[in-house]
């Protein structure tokens, strides 16, 4: 898979109005199915990155 414009890949989660990583820094990978071949790295949200979230859409 090819992204032409790299601008458009985001790593990280959109919480609340803003792109948030991981608290502790943790990755991980997301891969292609058909070839197996890496995608991206992204933030590997815990338990409070995803209390944030529900109560940010909870608000």
């Amino acid at each position: 898979m090819k992204l032409n414009d790299l601008k458009l890949l985001r790593e990280q989660a959109y919480v609340n109005g803003q792109w948030i990583d991981a608290n502790d820094g943790t990755r991980f990978s997301v891969t292609n199915p058909a070839d197996g071949e890496t995608i991206a790295q992204v933030s590997s949200l815990g338990q409070a990155e995803t209390a944030r979230a529900i109560a940010a859409a909870q608000a």
